[in-house]
């Protein structure tokens, strides 16, 4: 099995987040691993000094350089190039595609900087063990039309989220159907939209339709590992790990949170 490499997207004010990520990831999973940071433009030489004194052996992409990369990577691909570099799509769009592009093993768990693990990831675990691919379940559909529940779509599986996903081979990722997903998107109006949830859908249709093929995805276990739905700081929650996304619901106690469960792994004084 080639060396599992960890993938983020982040901008400067993330960084502390995603370092207190990986330092509970770590932690609980003791998973081999390589790390990815990808910035979104915004990090100066200080975020990557931060970076390296945490992560030694961190690889970040930097923005500039990643656009010049994925311009050839995606050369063929008329639809995956205009959602990459269009910059009127939100910045999310870049974790459609670079985690996998650039990767070098090709065995990529993509992970946003506020999963918040609590316990050890079992199931997370036994997949990487088993070149198993995984979702996030979310707590709703976020996608956009025509693959929302109004819609009446059954082409993309329900409540797939995008900010925890694992990809252990490159037979799971595949730039064909993230086409032509687009293609459907844009048809229905989303070429020259503003909207967060294109990318998400994107990773949805291309779920679905890569399970469709026989090729193993597997949600992971909820509400083990769920985007919360409490609505408040619930210290001893039971769960494996949290999504706590930009969502005022889901992320007002996102602070309280994190130094509750990093005081639970730090040492003793």
């Amino acid at each position: 099995m080639e060396k599992l490499e960890i993938h983020t997207l982040i901008c400067k004010r993330d960084v502390s987040w995603w370092l207190d990520t990986f330092k509970l990831f770590e932690h609980y999973s003791g998973l081999n691993c390589e790390v990815h940071v990808h910035e979104d433009g915004s990090f100066d030489q200080a975020d990557c000094e931060a970076l390296k004194r945490e992560i030694p052996f961190v690889v970040i992409r930097r923005r500039q350089d990643a656009d010049t990369m994925m311009k050839d990577a995606l050369r063929g691909y008329p639809l995956c190039t205009h959602f990459r570099f269009a910059e009127h799509h939100t910045i999310f769009r870049i974790k459609l595609f670079d985690p996998f592009i650039l990767s070098y093993s090709n065995n990529v768990m993509y992970m946003d900087a506020d999963i918040l693990f609590c316990q050890r990831p079992t199931e997370i675990i036994d997949c990487v063990n088993n070149s198993v691919g995984f979702y996030l379940r979310d707590s709703w559909s976020s996608y956009c039309v025509p693959f929302r529940d109004e819609d009446q779509d059954k082409s993309v599986d329900r409540l797939i989220n995008a900010g925890l996903t694992y990809f252990p081979t490159r037979a799971h990722y595949s730039l064909d159907e993230i086409e032509s997903c687009l293609e459907i998107l844009y048809n229905h109006g989303s070429r020259g939209a503003t909207h967060p949830f294109l990318e998400q859908s994107c990773i949805a249709y291309l779920i679905s339709h890569q399970r469709a093929k026989g090729i193993n995805f597997i949600e992971l276990p909820h509400p083990q590992y769920c985007v919360p739905t409490f609505g408040k700081f619930l210290p001893e929650h039971g769960c494996t790990a949290l999504h706590l996304n930009s969502c005022a619901f889901v992320g007002s106690h996102k602070d309280e949170h994190y130094k509750y469960e990093l005081k639970k792994i730090e040492p003793p004084l």
